[in-house]
């Protein structure tokens, strides 16, 4: 994965570690590279896939929703492990 989107393999180790969240950039480029959608990568395997009708005006919405949604996880994730950095020293 790490060649293929054109990262280190520790970058991927630490995400799929749950050490790092990925970029907004990074987190597009994998799932270019599972040819999925990047609100699929959230969703549990158990579940059944949301398909989305692929109009122009869906794409947008998906798009700024995809945005914020990366944003506000990254936002989240960063400021707890920055808190369990700080609780471990």
């Amino acid at each position: 994965m790490a060649e293929k989107i054109g990262v280190s393999a520790q970058n991927i180790n630490d995400i799929e570690g749950w050490r790092r969240f990925p970029r907004t950039d990074t987190l597009v480029k994998i799932a270019a590279a599972l040819e999925v959608e990047v609100y699929q990568l959230f969703i549990p395997q158990d579940k059944t896939p949301v398909i989305i009708e692929e109009t122009p005006e869906n794409e947008k919405l998906r798009t700024q929703m995809t945005n914020e949604i990366v944003e506000e996880l990254r936002l989240g994730v960063n400021k707890m492990l920055d808190k369990i950095k700080k609780e471990s020293l």
